[in-house]
């Protein structure tokens, strides 16, 4: 069960894997029926490891995976 603005719902949580420049990653995704539009649930296990830039008027996504440790 996870809690939100809509008060409790049930959600599944499941390990996928995301194809993206610079390798596969493998994060914990989780999923709720009957949304009524389609949305992001969290953002622990991604958004510290890429740079998401949302370009609206064209319709795209970039993700940049943010480079760390000691070059």
């Amino acid at each position: 069960m996870t809690s939100g603005i809509s008060g409790p719902r049930e959600t599944w949580v499941h390990p996928i894997t995301l194809y993206i420049p610079g390798g596969a990653t493998t994060i914990h995704a989780a999923f709720m029926e009957n949304l009524p539009i389609g949305g992001l649930l969290g953002m622990n296990g991604f958004f510290e490891h890429f740079v998401v830039t949302f370009i609206h008027s064209a319709r795209l996504c970039e993700i940049e995976r943010i480079q760390t440790g000691m070059a």
